[in-house]
């Protein structure tokens, strides 16, 4: 097998040209399956390797006369950094919380390294708790334990490394005194998936108003008004 590897970073650096010879040493009932060449980065001739190198390699073969084959159409493996997500929840004042107290709240959402360009986002809140609530037309229904009572996918815009998701009431329900987790998976474009996970508990502000009046009700015409 020859392998030309090139740093796209320095494009100023003569190629690394390596040759390896992969002995078929398997019993003979095994020796018409596929080898294998593993690339390990504890090896020194790939402790160099990192993000943004590149491996054109190709294959001759050779058999019991000795005689290699032509060489095998090149092909080429690229080199990606392992890409991250973090999560971040905040409310209203941008401030990082570990509960939910108001509406609207934000899932901040970051993504790296810059040199991989993430191109969707799916991202899903998940009940740890079990409980009973109402859905928009006030039918009583039943959230269990790892129901997924929001998810959905975006395609980023502006800067996809950076995400920010705002949370309304319009968006999604929670109930109070319950515990949620937020599950968020970014793909890049370099075919490659991160994925990460925060959990969080609504605790909402208790806000009661007291509203001085009284009720006048018309029975003939079945019409209220309140007056202060």
């Amino acid at each position: 097998i020859n392998m030309i590897v090139t740093d796209s970073a320095h494009p100023e650096l003569a190629p690394l040209e390596i040759v390896k010879v992969i002995e078929n040493n398997r019993p003979e009932e095994q020796k018409g399956q596929t080898s294998v060449y593993t690339i390990n980065t504890n090896d020194p001739d790939w402790a160099t390797l990192g993000a943004g190198y590149s491996i054109k390699w190709k294959v001759q073969t050779c058999g019991v006369t000795s005689e290699y084959s032509d060489w095998s159409v090149e092909r080429e493996a690229n080199v990606y950094a392992k890409p991250e997500v973090e999560i971040d929840l905040k409310n209203i004042n941008n401030q990082s919380v570990e509960e939910i107290n108001t509406f609207p709240f934000y899932i901040s959402i970051l993504a790296k390294p810059a040199e991989q360009r993430p191109v969707s986002y799916y991202v899903e809140i998940i009940s740890n708790e079990s409980y009973e609530t109402v859905d928009d037309v006030g039918k009583v229904k039943m959230v269990n334990i790892g129901d997924k009572i929001y998810q959905k996918y975006y395609d980023p815009q502006d800067n996809p490394w950076h995400f920010l998701l705002e949370m309304t009431p319009g968006n999604i329900d929670l109930e109070n005194n319950v515990k949620y987790t937020i599950n968020v998976t970014v793909s890049m474009n370099s075919g490659l998936n991160a994925t990460n996970t925060l959990d969080f508990t609504v605790l909402f502000e208790d806000i009661h108003y007291d509203v001085y009046g009284f009720v006048i009700v018309n029975k003939e015409t079945l019409e209220a008004s309140i007056h202060p």
